[in-house]
């Protein structure tokens, strides 16, 4: 059975992803398949420097349901679809402080190319999500241990921003980047499959019961957590000199308290309706500032 799901995970890889860089491909695949709360995904920057785009892209899955058994359009795809010209490196199961280990952040600056004017991040929740057993009494305690969480990813996205800026300025000239840097919407804890290409918990409740996590955290996290998330990028952006936007993706798939099982294709990720109601909202949350840039 073991030798079954990897030539089926192999079958999907050649099937389903458009392998542009090979960079890091198997590193960033490891990572996908050792994280339980994400779907698989691949690098996929492109290795050409595009002198005529203008935005780059950072994300997780998200931006990336490649290696997902059931197809998905995710947000990136459907921003593609909208005439989007997206150079960027994303893959289900990353975090922000991948992303930064490893320079991607600066690796999409050089392949977009110096009319680089946007950076999508769509990061941090993988960061927020991991070591569930970290969060036990988090209902008690009125997320202190969130916070400190958060505070870690707060950190790291503005060293994100900062290293960005300074490598573009110095690369290319010019001013800083606008960095728009979207939220997640709620999880659902109670639908039967958490993970879809991962289906070792029945749901997102069994997944923290499982690190020692009781089902009142868990709904913490779900709820009041992802709400401390989504303040916490508010917040970055509102106090920022008008280059960090944030987009709040929350009660667009049914919630709160939680999005709903139409909308999910497993506990923590939008099906292809569920996305194509996402990239509604983020669209229009940035068409302000973005006029008819593409």
């Amino acid at each position: 059975m073991k030798n079954k799901k990897f030539i089926y995970l192999v079958f999907l890889f050649l099937t389903y992803c458009k392998v542009e860089a090979p960079k890091n491909n198997l590193k960033e695949i490891s990572l996908g398949l050792v994280l339980q709360n994400s779907n698989l995904g691949i690098t996929d920057s492109n290795p050409t420097i595009q002198q005529n785009y203008l935005f780059g892209i950072l994300g997780d899955s998200w931006t990336d349901m490649s290696f997902s058994p059931i197809p998905v359009t995710d947000l990136r795809a459907n921003l593609t679809t909208r005439g989007f010209r997206l150079i960027g490196d994303t893959l289900a199961g990353r975090t922000l402080a991948t992303a930064i280990s490893q320079n991607l952040h600066r690796n999409v600056i050089d392949q977009t190319g110096k009319n680089i004017k946007y950076m999508i991040v769509s990061l941090g929740g993988n960061d927020y999500q991991a070591n569930l057993n970290q969060y036990i009494g988090v209902h008690v305690n009125m997320g202190s241990n969130i916070n400190t969480r958060i505070a870690t990813i707060q950190t790291n996205l503005n060293q994100l921003i900062n290293d960005g800026n300074s490598y573009k300025i110095s690369k290319y000239g010019g001013g800083k980047l606008i960095w728009i840097i979207h939220g997640y919407d709620y999880p659902n804890t109670t639908m039967t499959t958490c993970s879809v290409a991962n289906p070792i918990f029945q749901s997102y409740q069994a997944w923290g019961i499982s690190q020692g996590v009781s089902i009142q955290d868990v709904n913490y996290v779900a709820t009041p957590g992802f709400d401390a998330l989504n303040t916490m990028y508010s917040n970055l952006a509102s106090s920022s000199d008008g280059t960090v936007k944030y987009v709040n993706l929350r009660a667009t798939l049914g919630g709160p308290p939680q999005s709903i099982v139409a909308n999910m294709i497993d506990c923590i990720h939008p099906n292809t309706q569920g996305f194509n109601l996402i990239t509604n909202k983020f669209v229009n949350s940035i068409a302000p500032f973005i006029g008819t840039d593409r």
